[in-house]
């Protein structure tokens, strides 16, 4: 149980320079992305070993269902909103969708190699 609350406060500590940094340098992003990015950076540079919050991620990932209850019951609220705009929100969705996956596309063909490409031997 130490070792769940330990990252969890690591967690939180993260979110909160997050969100005090996104504040005072009037960052365009929320202060809880920032933290991720900083968590993210944290991890990758080995500066916070990845079992300090191990226990604690897979213990959130496992119930992240549950997060999700908010944001339905903040659909509810706006339906009439929704429906107003829904050609709109509709559209959005699909066009946003089709550049994400054209994107992706060119992003794994420039970074995966091609084992259908012929390499040949330079002279």
């Amino acid at each position: 149980m130490m070792n769940f609350i330990f990252g969890f406060t690591i967690l939180l500590l993260f979110q909160f320079v997050g969100t005090t940094l996104s504040q005072l340098l009037h960052l365009p992003l929320p202060g809880s992305l920032a933290g991720l990015v900083l968590l993210a950076i944290a991890l990758a540079t080995g500066l916070l070993p990845m079992h300090f919050i191990e226990q604690t991620a897979n213990a959130l990932l496992s119930e992240m269902s549950l997060f999700f209850i908010p944001a339905g019951v903040g659909l509810i609220l706006y339906a009439d909103l929704l429906f107003q705009n829904s050609v709109a929100i509709i559209l959005t969705v699909l066009i946003s969708t089709l550049i994400v996956l054209c994107l992706t596309g060119k992003i794994v063909d420039q970074v995966l190699p091609n084992p259908d490409k012929k390499v040949t031997p330079s002279d």
